[in-house]
């Protein structure tokens, strides 16, 4: 959902001010202050993670998407038109490739906070997981086993991010190559 909202706010000054109220006012809400919110709705069932972590991931993919769109050069999208590509096509062959490599740092970053509230989720609500783990060995006095399990959500997080960084260096890694200089 983040990918297209963003792209539609990031190209259309008119949609981004009609809905800067809403993203403004829901961005900074903690997934986790969601909580009572999804399990009066969904339950303590994997639909309320689901919910929790999509929300959560929702916001830096959103905003990444929509500055991504924001950064291109305007005359890359004027020589499309120029070309005579319908705004569609000066979408999908201008705007998304452009703005992959902020859409996959949104992602990686997104993926990153994912762990974190599902990990968060499962200490607040008791669901299966590794937050349970931790709370349940925390509550039995068991401290080698919660710092195993704190030490397994930061192995968790470290694998995550390095496997989105691969994938960032593959979709948009010439992004990197072609700003090297610049630095």
């Amino acid at each position: 959902m983040g990918v297209p909202v963003g792209l539609a706010l990031g190209a259309s000054p008119w949609s981004d001010s009609l809905a800067k109220v809403t993203v403004e006012f829901l961005r900074p809400v903690p997934a986790v202050a969601l909580v009572p919110v999804a399990v009066v709705s969904f339950g303590l069932d994997t639909g309320m993670q689901v919910f929790l972590v999509g929300f959560a991931c929702l916001w830096p993919i959103l905003i990444g998407t929509r500055h991504g769109v924001r950064a291109i050069d305007p005359l890359m999208i004027d020589s499309a038109r120029m070309l005579g590509l319908p705004r569609r096509a000066v979408i999908t062959r201008v705007a998304v490739p452009a703005t992959l490599p902020a859409i996959a740092t949104g992602v990686r970053l997104a993926a990153s906070l994912g762990v974190i509230v599902a990990v968060a989720t499962e200490i607040v609500t008791g669901s299966p997981g590794l937050g349970q783990y931790l709370t349940q060995a925390q509550q039995a006095g068991d401290n080698a086993a919660a710092y195993a399990s704190v030490l397994m959500s930061g192995l968790l997080g470290l694998a995550v991010n390095t496997l989105f960084v691969a994938a960032e260096a593959r979709i948009a890694g010439w992004q990197q190559q072609s700003t090297e200089g610049r630095r």
